[in-house]
């Protein structure tokens, strides 16, 4: 089916996009855990956005919740999660060649690069798995409480693609310290991160930010103080930089567990304009927003990146012909 058949069905719906970061050569904090859309493909999404939908702003959207202002035909939205500033580089002057609106959702406890996130930690230990010494590679062993065969590393790869500790779990950051991986030194070499400077400077430029969690902790791992938490310091510290009474809010991984009711309390408590999950199509409410991810997933290395219309078409028909819908 041709994206033309579904567009029909899109005209009077929000299609919210998001992606993590665009680059030719994807840095060791997400290599391991996703492929990056390639700066060429974007440039392509973003015209046949242009030609197929009317990008929205973050200010659209909240005008259109808390006033009742309506959204153009076709309308889509676009934002960019976890604070990458290589972003920066690599989209900031297309999108303003092209007066494309865009949200970018950082976590603020990695604002100035003060640290690194659980999930790209994850990336960086399982690629120095790639060249660790046999006495690192039996100690891990012996501190994860795992047999192994002599000098194997696929077995403790396996076991550490099997943490899925985007929570408060210390068994990455044990792991990185048996292997000698610097945080420190990562961050002060690499700068992956937004500092505040950069994010004056997107709000300068016409851009929204908005808040992706503090920690970027798997909500559904964690309890319910915690999720208030880490909704609380980061929504806070994003409205000092903003400036804005209010903030959006994106979930890490997913929110979807959470009932709306939850939310607009959250909404109230910490003056959040909305919340924007990954649910794709799945129908959005007057407090929470889905989006569909444009990166690729780690078992479609070898496929060549689908192209916008085709991301958008199958993901209308997977949520079309979903038997829970």
């Amino acid at each position: 089916m041709e994206f033309s058949k579904i567009k029909p069905f899109l005209k009077n719906r929000l299609t919210s996009v998001f992606y993590h970061i665009v680059s030719e050569r994807p840095s060791i904090l997400v290599k391991n855990l996703y492929r990056p859309r390639s700066y060429e493909k974007f440039k392509e999404d973003i015209e046949f956005f242009l030609k197929n939908f009317n990008p929205v702003s973050l200010v659209d959207i909240e005008n259109n919740i808390e006033n009742g202002c309506p959204l153009p035909e076709y309308p889509l939205y676009l934002s960019f999660d976890d604070g990458h500033c290589e972003n920066y580089q690599n989209v900031v002057d297309f999108l303003l060649k092209r007066s494309f609106p865009a949200t970018f959702f950082v976590a603020s406890s990695t604002i100035n690069n003060k640290k690194i996130l659980l999930p790209h930690l994850k990336s960086i230990i399982i690629e120095k798995m790639k060249t660790i010494k046999i006495s690192q590679l039996k100690k891990l062993a012996r501190e994860l409480n795992m047999p192994i065969r002599e000098n194997s590393k696929g077995d403790l790869l396996k076991e550490i693609k099997s943490v899925r500790n985007y929570s408060t779990d210390d068994t990455l950051k044990k792991i990185a310290n048996i292997i000698e991986i610097d945080e420190d030194e990562i961050l002060k070499k690499n700068a992956p991160y937004f500092s505040e400077y950069d994010l004056l400077c997107l709000k300068n430029r016409g851009f929204t930010i908005g808040s992706h969690s503090h920690n970027h902790f798997k909500f559904s791992t964690i309890s319910d103080e915690c999720q208030a938490e880490e909704i609380g310091l980061s929504i806070s510290t994003v409205r000092k930089i903003s400036g804005e009474k209010k903030v959006a809010f994106s979930f890490p991984n997913s929110g979807a567990f959470l009932n709306d009711e939850k939310l607009e309390k959250w909404a109230i408590e910490y003056s959040i304009s909305c919340f924007f999950d990954t649910s794709k199509y799945r129908p959005n409410t007057k407090i929470r927003i889905n989006r569909i991810s444009f990166d690729k997933s780690m078992g479609s290395n070898a496929e060549p990146e689908k192209p916008a219309d085709n991301i958008i078409r199958d993901t209308y028909i997977e949520y079309e012909t979903r038997s829970d819908k």
